[in-house]
């Protein structure tokens, strides 16, 4: 039972939700100055200064615009973060998933051979809010680094809440032995966790973080297309190396794909535990806080391309009256966003939050 899921075109550089003139936008080497100091910020000649100086004076433009665009429709904050001083190409090629359509091809393919589950017994009997976290099921938020690895880091945090929710040990599991071992995803140039899952499953299980530390690369300089090879060097001791050698932890069986209906969603995540899904995230690039409610998606609502997890659900009270939410786990450090997490609008499938929701089975 497939449905349509997303129609993931090559991702071309768009306006950040809506057409902002940021050609002309005020230089502020004032505040820009400040941003250096608090993110400990360094550029090795007066070239690299002035292209962050630009993209950090338009993005404080976007970012204004943001938040006057949202401020009576929800409760949501951006802010200036660490990734203020970079282009929107940047920070999607450090952060986000890039579209391959090989890789696209493969992952419907192995999606295709999933069970389906689109019907949950615990539907219409729920909490109004539900954490995860409050069961010790949850890792640590952790941080992919300059890389688009995420598929990796949504996978393995899937792992792990099954794990403990099934075996009472909650143990943080390797992101680098994905990004190093499957060859049908590609290490810093993206992924799927989906895919990931059937390469767990059919090669043994995961490491442990601490057996198989992670690969903190700097920008653009981890990427893995060939089986046993990353190519990180000097940067990390960790990272050439059979990768298959490390002793396995953690195993499983298959995945299972949810429906997109978000009631369903909301079942299957109080009973079974956090999800892996998909989301179209640029406009992560400056999320401070509340529930994102975008009304614009670049690449339209169904093209993801970033992988996280799901972790609980709730409504806001506030201003704007009830405000349902999705409460999500990223891996960009607990210094962005609500100390590593954020909160967006739930029940209208906002950015693609409901189209490739995952979960393994051990």
């Amino acid at each position: 039972m497939m449905r349509s899921i997303f129609i993931l075109s090559a991702l071309i550089a768009l306006a950040f939700c809506f057409n902002i003139d940021v050609e002309n936008a005020p230089i502020r080497a004032d505040l820009f100055s400040e941003y250096i100091t608090k993110y400990n910020k360094g550029f090795d000649t007066k070239y690299e200064y002035n292209k962050r100086l630009v993209a950090f004076s338009q993005n404080i433009k976007r970012i204004e615009a943001l938040n006057e665009l949202h401020k009576n429709q929800t409760s949501v904050r951006y802010d200036v973060n660490e990734f203020t001083d970079l282009t929107e190409a940047e920070f999607r090629k450090q952060k986000l998933m890039n579209y391959n359509p090989k890789r696209f091809e493969y992952a419907m393919s192995v999606l295709k051979e999933a069970k389906y589950v689109d019907e949950v017994k615990s539907v219409g009997d729920l909490p109004e809010e539900f954490d995860w976290r409050s069961k010790n099921v949850v890792t640590p938020v952790k941080d992919q680094g300059s890389c688009g690895s995420c598929w990796a880091f949504s996978a393995i945090q899937n792992i792990e809440s099954q794990w403990a929710i099934k075996k009472g040990n909650l143990t943080s599991l390797s992101a680098q032995q994905l990004i190093d071992c499957d060859i049908k995803n590609c290490g810093c140039l993206g992924g799927w966790p989906h895919v990931a899952m059937k390469f767990l499953a059919d090669n043994g299980g995961l490491s442990t973080e601490a057996d198989y530390p992670y690969c903190a690369p700097p920008a653009g300089h981890c990427f893995s297309c060939v089986k046993n090879t990353t190519f990180c060097q000097p940067w990390s001791d960790y990272c050439n190396r059979t990768c298959l050698t490390a002793p396995k932890t953690a195993t499983l069986s298959s995945f299972e794909f949810v429906s997109s209906d978000e009631e369903v969603i909301k079942a299957y995540l109080v009973e079974h535990g956090p999800l892996s899904i998909g989301i179209n995230a640029m406009w992560l690039q400056f999320y401070s806080s509340g529930i994102s409610n975008p009304w614009y998606c670049p690449g339209e609502k169904t093209a993801i391309d970033h992988a996280v997890l799901l972790v609980g659900y709730g409504v806001h009270h506030g201003l704007l009256g009830k405000e349902p939410f999705w409460l999500v786990k990223n891996s960009w450090s607990k210094k962005w966003g609500e100390e590593g997490y954020f909160r967006v609008h739930r029940g209208k499938g906002t950015c693609a939050v409901n189209q490739l929701v995952v979960n393994a089975v051990l």
